[in-house]
């Protein structure tokens, strides 16, 4: 899967949480040109987004802290399926 298969869902600033492919993703702009990096989230994660998007930190921290699973990013196009992980495995991570 590409970057560009992204669909948003629900939007913040500069965030975003959607679906690549069959799972959840959050999605943040970093950087002088906004460019979007990728992160598996659980579909709880998704589902209560617009409670944490703006004042929770532990959690878009706990979330930044996985891997980034694709960008847009030279090199960082495409996720590697094998790194996608279940709900129950994201949590245990």
């Amino acid at each position: 899967m590409n970057y560009r298969d992204y669909k948003q869902i629900k939007q913040g600033q500069y965030q975003s949480v959607g679906m690549l492919g069959e799972f959840f993703v959050y999605e943040v702009l970093t950087g002088i040109a906004d460019v979007p990096e990728y992160y598996q989230i659980t579909k709880n994660e998704f589902e209560t987004f617009e409670q944490w998007q703006n004042n929770d930190s532990f959690i878009v921290g706990k979330i930044k802290n996985r891997k980034c699973i694709c960008s847009g990013y030279r090199g960082h196009a495409d996720s590697k399926m094998e790194d996608l992980l279940s709900d129950e495995e994201l949590l245990k991570a």
